[in-house]
This record gives C-alpha cells, sequence and structure tokens, in this order.
C-alpha cells in the first residue's frame, strides 16, 4: 500500500513539473508590458527610438498605440481589456494609414515582452 501511494506521489509530482515547465510563463502588466504584448500579438511595428510607445490607463481599460511598421511613422489605438490578471483582448479604435493590422487581438502578457 505505502508503495503505491509512493508511486501516485512520484506520479503527481512529474505531472505537475512538466506543466510547469511547459506552460506560459507570465509577466507583470505595466504600461511597457502590456504595450510589447499587444504589439507582438498585433504584428505591429518596432516604435521609433524617440518615441516609446507606452499603454495608458483609460477608465477600466487601457489605451494602447501601435506602430503600423518601422520608418512608416503611422500607428493604430486599441482599446484593452484584461480578461485577467495577464492575458487580454484588443479592439481596434483608431485606424494606421494603411489599415493592415487586425481589428482585433488575444493574447497574454509573457516573460518575452519584459525584455528589450
Amino acid at each position: 500500500m505505502l508503495a503505491v501511494f509512493l508511486a501516485l506521489c512520484a506520479l503527481t509530482a512529474a505531472i505537475f513539473g512538466l506543466v510547469r515547465l511547459f506552460a506560459p510563463h507570465y509577466a507583470q502588466v505595466t504600461p511597457k508590458t502590456l504595450s510589447r504584448s499587444v504589439i507582438r500579438a498585433t504584428g505591429g511595428g518596432t516604435p521609433l527610438e524617440h518615441q516609446p510607445l507606452r499603454c495608458h490607463r483609460l477608465g477600466r481599460g487601457w489605451s494602447c498605440p501601435v506602430p503600423e511598421e518601422e520608418g512608416s511613422g503611422s500607428q493604430a489605438t486599441y482599446k484593452v481589456t484584461m480578461k485577467d490578471a495577464h492575458c487580454w483582448d484588443a479592439t481596434k479604435t483608431i485606424k494606421e494609414a494603411q489599415n493592415k493590422l487586425p481589428a482585433k487581438a488575444s493574447d497574454c502578457v509573457l516573460d518575452e515582452d519584459r525584455h528589450d
């Protein structure tokens, strides 16, 4: 009986270890990490060096500018609503010049959004 119990404990520990290994690693939501997450998920370009784009609070949600493509100078604006502590839904409220970015997007703020 003890051997069965120990085997179940080992199996449970292995399952939790695998889940932790392959589950997405979330990052804290800040204006900077949310901005990077929305830009990544929508396929937006890189902000110009002298124009660091950041999301800002808009009531209970966020407003996030997303550059259209590198060097174009055009940007879209998305209204972002948090679904939980890390994941969000976005709807485009202001179109960019070429209107190539998606009208809606959803994703989560991940560890990769913390780094330059």
